[in-house]
């Protein structure tokens, strides 16, 4: 435990964990000159004076080769990670313009019924939606008083989408 001494008004004294409070003046066992013992050994942190040494275990200080080590493996795992994000960022921007390219190719569908008398009907059309532009061509074929039956194709810059169904009018 360390204790320090609080100077002012009032004389209190407050703890910290961590740093042992060693008597005397201990570096080391076999003193600042002599072999350290990380595990035994201390390094002098404070020496107040009313007395005693106020020291870290030098074990709990990481050696320069494990520094070393560690920041290789964080440097490489920091370039990993660089990798990783700028591929997800890649893959994020292509699904962004294929979902621009699918909203317009869906705004460019339209589906006219033909005019009273008439059995066929051409449409064509076009859309943009956050730059992507889109054409689109689609027919309507009234097969029955009640029944419609329609296809149509769009077309953008790198994606096709294809329509089709069946429309029935119920009395």
């Amino acid at each position: 435990m360390f204790v320090a001494g609080i100077t002012g008004g009032a004389h209190a004294q407050q703890s910290f964990t961590g740093l042992p409070q060693l008597p005397g003046n201990v570096f080391g066992n076999g003193g600042p000159s002599g072999p350290i013992n990380p595990a035994q050994d201390y390094l002098l942190v404070a020496q107040p004076p009313n007395g005693g040494t106020y020291a870290l275990r030098l074990g709990n200080f990481a050696s320069a080769q494990d520094l070393a080590a560690t920041n290789a493996t964080l440097a490489a795992t920091n370039g990993a990670l660089g990798s990783s994000l700028a591929a997800t960022n890649a893959a994020i921007g292509h699904e962004h313009v294929l979902m621009l390219r699918g909203v317009a190719m869906a705004s460019a569908f339209n589906i006219t019924a033909p005019n009273p008398g008439d059995r066929f009907s051409l449409n064509v059309g076009g859309a943009s939606f956050g730059g992507e532009a889109v054409g689109s061509v689609s027919a309507a074929w009234q097969v029955a008083p009640r029944a419609l039956l329609y296809t149509g194709v769009a077309q953008s810059s790198g994606q096709t989408m294809v329509k089709g169904g069946l429309s029935i009018s119920l009395p």
